[in-house]
């Protein structure tokens, strides 16, 4: 197994089914074989939307383009699925690009499937799953300073902890760092106001008392990203 970047475009002609499937040529199968059962981070440059790294995802298994045998979808595992709270560029804040061996030129970028070290998956994974706390993103309640559950994450105002002392796949695979990623990032795209009533609502402490509901539910496999995701009240929801 290893990890890989898949590049992604909204006017693509390519087949994809964003969270589901991911469509490719032969061309690359052997690179794209040796991601399953392995994460894969996507990537929107400047013609896909210009979104840079935006979301991480596992590989579940190769199937046959059924109508076309030159290519093949690379099935993806939908509840994996979580979005980049901080989507990230392409270059590190020194200049060098995050993927080593890309070249600077950014349009000599043209592979789809770029297989990706365990040290450039890392890195934009720290990138990425940075807290981006705001005031519409606060949780309801508890202490804004307290220990975070997984060192380096915390729905809290906290400091950021360098990932390198946590294991970065057990943080992906937490239902409760998930959890409180996808309130963030549901809140902040509602700006804390409920979808259903239209109220914004905070308590004394001035944090938000929208919540985060999934539409397709945790336990039938729905995803942690912001389209799955909505405001709602606690009444409401």
């Amino acid at each position: 197994m290893t990890k890989a970047v898949f590049i992604s475009s909204t006017h693509s002609f390519y087949d994809d089914r964003p969270g589901e499937a991911y469509h490719f040529p032969n061309a690359y199968l052997s690179r794209v074989a040796q991601t399953v059962g392995d994460w894969v981070i996507f990537y929107q440059g400047r013609r896909g939307g210009e979104s840079g790294y935006y979301a991480v995802q596992r590989v579940a298994r190769i199937v046959p383009d059924p109508a076309d045998a030159t290519h093949s979808y690379a099935m993806l595992d939908r509840a994996s699925l979580l979005d980049f709270e901080r989507p990230g560029p392409r270059f590190r804040a020194a200049g060098t690009p995050y993927e080593t061996g890309l070249p600077i030129s950014r349009g000599s970028n043209t592979s789809s499937v770029r297989i990706l070290s365990d040290a450039d998956f890392a890195a934009i994974i720290d990138d990425g799953l940075r807290e981006d706390a705001t005031p519409d993103t606060l949780p309801r309640e508890g202490p804004l300073q307290q220990e975070p559950a997984q060192p380096g994450f915390s729905e809290a105002q906290a400091g950021f902890v360098p990932l390198e002392i946590v294991d970065r796949l057990q943080v992906l695979g937490s239902r409760s760092f998930r959890d409180r990623a996808f309130a963030r990032q549901v809140k902040a795209a509602y700006r804390a106001r409920c979808a259903m009533s239209g109220l914004e609502l905070r308590n004394g402490g001035g944090r938000p008392e929208v919540e985060a509901a999934h539409i397709v539910p945790v336990e039938e496999r729905g995803p942690d990203t912001v389209r799955n995701g909505i405001a709602l009240s606690g009444t409401v929801h």
